[in-house]
C-alpha cells in the first residue's frame, strides 16, 4: 500500500469518527440560535464588573446611547434576527434596567439591575464553586 493510499484511508476514517461531531455541533447551534444564545454572546462583564451576555450589554449600551429605538432598529444595528434579541430586552426590562413605551425602549435613570446575582459567574477557587 503506498503512502498516499494510507493517508486516504486515514482521511476517510477521520471524517467517518468526527461526523457525529459535526452533526451534534449543527444540532447545539439551531438550538442556542432559537434559545437567542448566539456564538460570540459570550459573558462579559458590564460597567460594575458583574458578567452578563454580551449582547445584553450592546442592547443596553444602545438604548442609553439612543433612547426610543425598537428592538428591530437595535437587531439593524447589531446585524442579527430580532428574534434573538426578546429574550435580552425582556431581561433587561425585568431587572429594571430598560422600560419599554409602547416599541420604544428607554434606559431607567438611576435603574439598578435587580436581578444581577442570575447572572453572576464566580471565578474559579471562589467559595461554593
Amino acid at each position: 500500500m503506498s503512502t498516499a493510499d494510507r493517508f486516504e484511508e486515514q482521511l476517510v476514517d477521520r471524517l467517518r469518527e468526527l461526523r457525529p461531531l459535526a452533526v451534534e455541533y449543527q444540532q447545539l447551534e439551531q438550538v442556542a440560535h432559537r434559545l437567542g444564545l448566539v456564538p460570540g454572546d459570550e459573558l462579559e462583564p458590564d460597567d460594575d464588573g458583574v458578567r452578563v451576555p454580551r449582547r445584553e450589554r450592546e442592547v443596553l449600551e444602545l438604548v442609553r446611547a439612543r433612547p426610543g429605538l425598537t428592538v428591530r432598529q437595535i437587531a439593524e444595528r447589531l446585524d442579527v434576527d430580532s428574534t434573538n434579541l426578546y429574550r435580552h430586552v425582556r431581561k433587561l426590562e425585568e431587572e429594571g434596567a430598560i422600560t419599554k413605551r409602547g416599541t420604544a425602549l428607554h434606559p431607567v435613570r438611576n435603574g439598578a439591575r435587580a436581578s444581577r446575582a442570575s447572572h453572576s459567574v464566580a471565578p474559579p477557587g471562589a467559595p461554593g464553586t
